[in-house]
C-alpha cells in the first residue's frame, strides 16, 4: 500500500510539459469527480501554471490556476467544487483572465 500511496502522490504533483498538473487538466476538461478525487488525495487547489506557459490557445498570464481554467471553459460544477475547497476567488489575473 505504501508504494501505491507514493505513486499516487507523485502523480498528483506531476507537471506536464505545458506546466499543467492533473488538477489543471481536470478543471479545464470539466472533470469535477476527478478533481474531487485529486483534492481528496492532497492536490493543491491553488497551484499555478508557471508564468509564461500557455495552456492551449490561451495567452500568457500571471496566474493559471485550476479555478481560472474551470471558469474559462464553463465548467460550473468544477468551479463550485474548487471554491468549496478554498480556491482563491481574488487571485490576480490579467484582463483576459478575470474570473469573478
Amino acid at each position: 500500500m505504501n508504494e501505491v500511496s507514493s505513486a499516487c502522490g507523485r502523480f498528483i504533483l506531476s507537471v506536464s510539459r505545458d506546466g499543467m498538473t492533473p488538477l489543471h487538466v481536470a478543471a479545464r476538461n470539466g472533470g469535477a469527480e476527478c478533481a474531487k478525487l485529486l483534492l481528496d488525495a492532497g492536490a493543491s487547489v491553488d497551484v499555478d501554471i508557471p508564468s509564461g506557459v500557455r495552456p492551449d490557445e490561451v495567452s500568457s498570464s500571471r496566474s493559471w490556476r485550476p479555478l481560472i481554467l474551470a471558469v474559462r471553459y464553463g465548467h460550473v460544477e468544477t468551479v463550485k467544487l474548487l471554491i468549496d475547497r478554498g480556491a482563491d476567488v481574488n487571485q490576480e489575473s490579467t484582463p483576459e483572465t478575470i474570473v469573478l
